[in-house]
């Protein structure tokens, strides 16, 4: 056989050779029918998934498929998305068309001098006139790609629905024109009060796979006298695409590299699973754009017959897969019945194919092999947010392996952690101790930081949420030396006294372009006012040694003042702080929340810790994104309280109209690629969204806020 001197598959382009297009004869004569002679002025609409051939058909009737009884014109709306009002639309209608057909004295200029600067609705009749003249007999067929551009135009504002009353009126004409509009959907599925007036003159077809045989010609014809296709390997290509044009033409474009790379002429089963493998490892954008148009219970019935199917060949109807769901523990919110609706739904939008037993599988298994390998059952459940069933077996092995975790816990703690953690070993049996340990708190001013207590193994804060706070759960009392270093080799040397009253310390380093300060024994005064950085040396400081200060406040928090008993009166005795105050600890999820005590704004932040007047007190944490929560805390003096408090995400919803597709991110994190059946949750508050097109070289951020429980709905068209 000759050698392949190239490859004449197309991807992602439409094919407009004659060549290079198989098939659609019934498509062509059921248009050809429709408008043909005799026939009144129609609008023929294709209806179809994308990629399944449509624009294809379009440049096919464009070069004269249909016959020389037609004068086609195309229109692609894509060109004429930057068109404003209903007569620059039908301007450029009109300019498309008299630069199409080349007629003698159909020119739009000539046209428009002869209308004598008429309106749009006259200057249009003028053309239809002049082609009559020019080319009598003839239909003038205008083929509008993706119509439903249109209507986006009109929800915009760049098109009246005034258009779409004068495209009906077109079709009254006493001349002959008639419309192809190819779109997803036929008028009727779409915004009806648009569309009504043309409802009574449309018809609409299908647009759906190649049969065997034109898939078989498509696979084999183009390199006939290069490659040698057997019967059996172009049955498993059209297995896997269902004869689908666009991945019959992938697949068929990946294996004639592979030949000419091999210098082979005769492809097997081995190269074709070679093929299928990086499809489903590198997934076409395609791939995901038709899985992301979905629903999530369409998500989850398709990854449900993508699992429990495991191969080509095997069907399962309904009552077959709601028992695998059970079998899988996913809790369905809806009956077994409501598995056959979806299956049927899937059923007629082509996703599968129905046998005479009422089962189903993929109309592609390259899809099956896809989602069985990238969405799973369990991650389609989990993204619809549902639970699982935990069965008598799980609960028995999940509660012996708590009782076992607790085990290696407790004998960690009695064997292991005295010897890596000094001062935190329970007291020796006969030992006296009222204290053995104490929950201490190590906050620095800079993070992460390691963290070594009397010498032993160091802790470190890296990983933590707030890298700046340590906590030792249980420290002894009495005087312990430490070591703090932080990841760039500065490092400080503490001395702590930890009593069961003073048990919050701060860490200070040193500059990055100072020496290391001298260390001086930490003092113990219980909670003073607000803390300033350690300096200098302190009288009687070792040398080489900082000061560890007590610290009335996790993470850069200082104390904060709630009202205070009265002074003391001339004559008496002061009363100590720490018999009017108590400490209060304050940590929240997610941190950085605003703190209001007694309706007061504190200007602090979670976490914080500070001292407050001993009673009661009305707490409210605040953060955007996230509801407003408030408790009530009652501090006695001289002790510590803490409160953990988690805040509920707040979310609203946003709806995407952007076409004709875009990758998008939301602040900075890619989340879906256009078009998207659902409404995206997203938490309320601001963000920005960014929207990106490589094909239209469109790369754009807009702010976007979102409120609580309700829906924003982005609407944009990509120029």
């Amino acid at each position: 056989m000759d050698r392949i001197k190239f490859n004449p598959y197309i991807v992602g382009n439409p094919i407009k050779s004659r060549e290079m297009f198989f098939g659609r004869e019934d498509d062509f004569q059921f248009v050809a029918r429709k408008i043909g002679e005799g026939r009144s002025n129609q609008i023929v609409v294709l209806c179809g998934e994308r990629r399944s051939g449509k624009t294809s058909i379009l440049f096919q009737i464009l070069g004269g498929r249909l016959g020389e009884a037609f004068l086609p014109v195309l229109i692609d709306m894509q060109m004429l998305a930057g068109i404003k009002g209903d007569r620059e639309f039908f301007r450029d209608i009109l300019r498309l068309g008299c630069a199409s057909l080349e007629l003698p004295g159909v020119d739009l200029e000539h046209l428009e001098t002869l209308a004598g600067g008429a309106t749009i609705e006259r200057l249009f009749e003028r053309f239809l006139s002049t082609v009559h003249e020019k080319a009598p007999g003839k239909t003038v067929l205008f083929l509008l790609d993706e119509y439903e551009l249109v209507e986006t135009k009109i929800r915009d504002g760049s098109l009246s629905e005034s258009a779409i009353h004068y495209l009906a009126g077109i079709l009254e004409s006493p001349f002959r024109v008639s419309f192809v509009f190819t779109g997803s959907t036929n008028l009727e599925d779409r915004k009806v009060e648009v569309w009504k007036s043309l409802l009574g003159k449309s018809v609409y077809r299908k647009i759906s796979y190649l049969s065997r045989n034109d898939t078989f010609r498509l696979i084999s014809e183009p390199l006939r006298d290069s490659v040698s296709y057997t019967e059996e390997l172009m049955d498993a290509i059209y297995r896997l695409t269902g004869g689908q044009p666009f991945y019959t033409q992938v697949i068929c474009q990946n294996m004639t590299d592979l030949l000419i790379e091999a210098e082979k002429s005769d492809p097997g089963a081995a190269e074709l699973e070679h093929i299928v493998r990086e499809i489903v490892d590198n997934p076409l954008p395609q791939m995901i754009y038709s899985w992301n148009s979905l629903g999530e219970w369409d998500h989850l019935i398709l990854a449900a017959l993508a699992t429990s199917l495991a191969d080509a060949r095997q069907w399962s109807d309904g009552r077959s897969l709601a028992r695998y769901l059970r079998a899988s523990k996913v809790v369905l919110p809806f009956r077994g019945q409501r598995v056959n609706v979806l299956l049927e739904d899937a059923y007629h939008r082509e996703s599968l194919e129905k046998n005479d037993e009422e089962a189903y599988r993929f109309k592609m298994d390259l899809f099956r092999r896809w989602i069985r390998r990238e969405h799973t059952i369990w991650k389609a459940a989990k993204e619809a947010g549902l639970e699982f069933r935990k069965g008598r077996r799980i609960l028995v092995v999940a509660v012996a392996v708590t009782v076992g975790v607790a085990a290696v816990a407790l004998l960690s703690w009695l064997v292991i952690v005295p010897r890596v953690l000094p001062g935190t070993a329970p007291p020796a049996a006969g030992t006296p101790s009222s204290h053995p340990g104490v929950r201490t708190t190590f906050t620095a001013d800079q993070g992460p930081f390691r963290l070594s207590i009397d010498g032993g193994q160091p802790l470190t804060t890296e990983g933590q949420g707030d890298p700046k706070s340590m906590v030792v759960e249980s420290l002894a009392v009495g005087t312990h030396s430490l070591s703090a270093t932080l990841p760039d080799g500065r490092k400080t040397n503490l001395t702590v006294e930890v009593t069961p009253e003073q048990r919050h310390f701060s860490v200070h380093f040193p500059a990055r372009s100072s020496k290391p300060s001298p260390t001086v024994p930490a003092t113990t005064s219980t909670l003073p006012a607000p803390l300033e950085p350690a300096s200098g040396t302190a009288p009687g400081a070792a040398p080489g040694e900082t000061t560890a200060e007590p610290l009335p406040a996790p993470p850069s928090t200082e104390v904060v003042s709630a009202p205070l008993p009265p002074a003391a009166a001339p004559g008496e005795a002061p009363v100590p702080a720490e018999a009017t105050q108590g400490i209060f600890i304050l940590t929240s999820r997610p941190p950085g929340c605003d703190i209001v005590i007694d309706g007061l704004a504190t200007g602090k932040k979670t976490p914080f810790a500070g001292s407050l007047a001993a009673g009661g007190h009305e707490v409210r944490l605040s953060i955007e994104g996230f509801r407003s929560q408030s408790l009530t805390v009652s501090i006695e003096a001289g002790k510590e309280t803490s409160r953990e408090v988690a805040l509920q995400e707040a979310t609203g919803w946003i709806v995407f109209d952007i076409r004709p597709t875009a990758r998008l991110s939301l602040d900075g994190v890619y989340i879906l690629d256009t078009p998207y059946a659902k409404s995206f949750p997203v938490r309320a508050g601001r963000h920005t969204l960014t929207i990106v097109n490589e094909a239209l070289k469109v790369n754009k951020s807009i702010p976007v806020e979102v409120t609580e429980g309700d829906t924003l709905t982005i609407r944009e068209v990509l120029k």
